[in-house]
């Protein structure tokens, strides 16, 4: 298995904490993201196997094995979804959830929420096999619960991600775009919102949405819907400002003697997704505009350089797709 942590953040983990560590849960959080996961959602949750002293079993193999209800289980474990449980003499982990609930979504949650537990070392912290409110302190209990919360839902559902593939993030979306449930959907949500209230930005490049470049144009290139571009471009405004998608792509169009220039206030992924899909649309637009064929010039306005001299040599060589394959190479 790949190395998971630094030595520095491992030895932050066994540190007692009076407050939960959110800085820490994410730098876990990126780690787990870059060893061990498909860089796409819905994340895989099979990597844990990889863990040599975690295993993964039911309640119902649970109740087997001692030979006691699925009730008597639910309360001996603490809890009707799911338990982290630590055998220190062996030094061995499990992860027990409730197989009986039917829902996918909820079962994935409460894996991803138990794997926190496993690698934050909640168990070890506090020497407890089972972690609950009758076996620590309420507030511990509460600060692990915190983390373990904040695991999963960066895990699974993380928001610098799902904001470049979604206009606006919804519930729905969550739920559809990471496999969980209705009830973790909605929880994601209001903190999205919550953390928008309090000035958060989730809209902006980060490590995790580099790791998830690949699915990110991909799947941008594959949903997003071209069929309204069209009548986008007979909209213009007299600024001769195109509005291609939101706020995600803005292009100026500037007519000089021998060429129409088109400015672009950056040049993403995304903008050449839409050039690329869009460029007979964009030069008949031209012609009907100005009256007859030009040139045309990329000019990316934030590097104040031009970019090509020729869309079709931009559109040819920056962005080569592979027909085969659904990524783009």
């Amino acid at each position: 298995m790949k190395t998971l942590i630094t030595n520095e953040l491992e030895n932050k983990l066994f540190q007692k904490r009076t407050s939960p560590d959110y800085k820490l849960v994410s730098d876990l959080v990126f780690h787990v993201h870059q060893s061990l996961c498909k860089h796409e959602l819905p994340i895989d949750l099979s990597f844990i196997n990889q863990f040599e002293n975690l295993k993964i079993k039911t309640y119902s193999w649970f109740a087997n094995l001692h030979n006691i209800s699925l009730e008597k289980t639910i309360q001996y474990l603490n809890s009707n979804s799911g338990c982290c449980y630590f055998l220190s003499e062996k030094n061995q982990y499990l992860i027990l959830y409730n197989n009986l609930i039917e829902s996918s979504g909820h079962i994935r949650w409460t894996l991803a929420h138990e794997l926190g537990h496993y690698l934050l070392k909640h168990n070890e912290i506090c020497n407890q096999a089972i972690l609950g409110k009758n076996t620590i302190h309420t507030e511990e209990y509460k600060i692990y619960e915190q983390e373990a919360n904040a695991f999963a839902r960066e895990l699974l559902a993380p928001l610098n991600v799902l904001t470049c593939i979604t206009d606006p993030i919804s519930p729905q979306q969550i739920m559809n775009l990471c496999d969980l449930s209705a009830e973790a959907s909605d929880n994601i949500f209001n903190f999205f919102t919550r953390g928008n209230d309090m000035g958060v930005n989730y809209f902006y490049e980060t490590d995790t949405t580099k790791l998830f470049r690949k699915f990110i144009d991909n799947f941008i290139y594959l949903n997003y819907d071209y069929s309204h571009w069209q009548n986008i471009l007979t909209k213009i405004k007299e600024d001769r400002q195109i509005i291609l998608y939101t706020s995600l792509v803005n292009a100026f169009l500037i007519q000089t003697n021998n060429y129409v220039t088109i400015e672009f206030e950056s040049i993403s992924d995304f903008t050449k997704h839409v050039l690329r899909n869009n460029i007979g649309t964009l030069k008949k637009f031209i012609k009907n505009e100005y009256g007859k064929d030009y040139n045309l010039k990329i000019y990316d306005i934030k590097k104040q350089e031009t970019i090509y001299d020729d869309l079709d040599e931009f559109i040819k060589n920056i962005l080569p797709i592979n027909k085969k394959s659904n990524f783009l190479t």
